[in-house]
């Protein structure tokens, strides 16, 4: 990296610090230097076990943090070692994990690789009593590890991130509730809200503020989720109580689907709500259940979205986006090698969404998906 650029890094990194531009900004900027897929900073309550914050920046799907967060960072092998780390040292996914775990393993094979990710070297920023923060840059699949001369750069920039981060810390506001939950969804294009048992709107994304406005079914009223009709008003806090509160949740259901529609001759919406538990999601939203709102217009748009397809029919991130590729139109094959992942995964997961979806070809599967009808 020359002297310039290494200079103007160091001067976005307190720019971050001190709230003036997003620390996805550098982080992005960092990646863009270094020509590497992407970096992340993640800070972590040690008494918790729960996400203080997490920044991403480079190359990323949205997705990518809320299928880590939700599921995947439950067998994520690498974190142990990166928190055995002490600050300075570092740690390299291929010196502990070789291409036949790789090959065989469930975080690799429907997570890290699918995105496009295959090598990550990890250090450790700040290790205090309470708080870790922990630094990664992510490799492409196809690529080559991380190389000593990025590595010596990312030390000489070490310094200025832990400055950096200190002055964030002292900065911001003392709410941490919430945080990491509002930044996953502030990324996603689908209309997206978190409400709590109550109805209370505890976030809304960009996309679910334009749904709402536009919407013939459900609106914001005094920040609380409401139903123009009154039977689909009713229902809908049945389903919430259902998903959040332990004794009305008789089935142990996390997840479910809302079907509001005031007459036939309108097209119907859906609302897919999903639990969000604390004790599942490592707090990043909050201390408190929350259900996570996914809204769709049935017949409004032909575009399939993963996120839909998972919460519509219970499907996994892998097995949606699997599922999405082959109603485009792609083969197993075109997809197993997209995502360089086996063919017989590919299969193993079809054949599961299709189990899932009650159904048994493909034209079933895009008629499924494009219309979503009576879930």
């Amino acid at each position: 990296m020359a002297p310039k650029e290494y200079d103007r890094i160091v001067n976005l990194l307190y720019l971050a610090g001190a709230g003036s531009i997003r620390w996805d900004e550098v982080l992005t900027e960092i990646a863009r230097s270094l020509g590497i897929m992407g970096t992340q900073i993640i800070a972590v309550d040690k008494r918790l076990g729960s996400i203080i914050y997490s920044f991403e920046g480079g190359s990323f799907d949205p997705q990518f943090a809320v299928d880590y967060i939700r599921e995947y960072h439950q067998c994520n092998p690498r974190l142990d070692l990166a928190v055995r780390l002490k600050p300075g040292e570092w740690m390299h996914c291929q010196e502990h994990f070789n291409d036949s775990y790789v090959a065989a393993d469930r975080f690799y094979q429907d997570f890290y690789i699918p995105y496009g990710a295959r090598y990550l070297s990890g250090t450790k920023l700040i290790d205090t009593e309470n708080v870790m923060v922990l630094f990664g840059a992510m490799l492409a699949v196809g690529g080559q590890p991380l190389q000593p001369v990025a590595q010596e750069v990312l030390e000489r920039l070490r310094e200025h991130m832990v400055s950096a981060l200190r002055l964030f810390d002292e900065l911001r506001t003392k709410q941490v509730e919430l945080q990491v939950g509002r930044m996953i969804v502030q990324r996603l294009r689908q209309p997206v809200a978190l409400i709590d048992s109550s109805r209370g709107i505890r976030h809304l994304n960009e996309a679910a503020e334009e749904f709402l406005q536009q919407s013939v079914h459900v609106y914001r009223a005094d920040n609380s989720l409401r139903c123009r009709h009154a039977d689909d008003e009713t229902r809908m806090l049945e389903e919430i109580r259902s998903l959040l509160i332990p004794q009305f949740n008789t089935v142990d259901q996390n997840r479910t689907v809302l079907r509001l529609s005031t007459d036939s001759s309108q097209a119907p919406t859906l609302l897919m709500l999903s639990a969000i538990e604390p004790a599942k999601t490592q707090q990043a939203f909050g201390n408190m259940p929350l259900a996570m709102v996914t809204f769709h217009q049935v017949g409004k748009s032909q575009q399939l979205d993963p996120i839909i397809a998972a919460e519509a029919y219970n499907l996994t991130p892998a097995e949606a986006r699997v599922a999405v590729a082959l109603a485009d139109g792609q083969t197993p094959a075109q997809i197993a090698k997209a995502r360089s992942v086996a063919l017989s995964t590919i299969k193993t997961q079809i054949a599961t969404a299709y189990v899932k979806m009650g159904i048994r070809s493909q034209a079933e599967l895009v008629r499924r998906l494009l219309e979503l009808p009576q879930i």
